[in-house]
């Protein structure tokens, strides 16, 4: 598999996954929440960096928490912490 049919892949299940969040967020659930929204998050944050050919071992996980409690985007996060490494 050539690298731009593997971030076409990528890009096309990031655009999924958002359009899954978006219609979860605007439809009533009588179910709780999602449980692990912290991994979703960085399932999330993974795509992007893998997008930015960045690598999670130069990342600090506790830089990376801080943009997750800061409700940052995974794709802010991934482009500002690869800016820093």
């Amino acid at each position: 598999m050539m690298k731009t049919d593997f971030a076409f892949m990528v890009i096309s299940i990031t655009k999924c996954l958002k359009e899954i969040m978006d219609l979860e967020s605007n439809t009533k659930v009588t179910e709780p929440e999602e449980p692990k929204p912290l991994m979703v998050w960085f399932e999330m944050f993974l795509m992007e960096l893998d997008l930015l050919h960045g690598d999670y071992k130069n990342i600090e996980p506790t830089d990376m928490l801080e943009f997750y409690y800061a409700d940052t985007t995974p794709a802010d996060a991934a482009s500002k912490l690869m800016l820093e490494s």
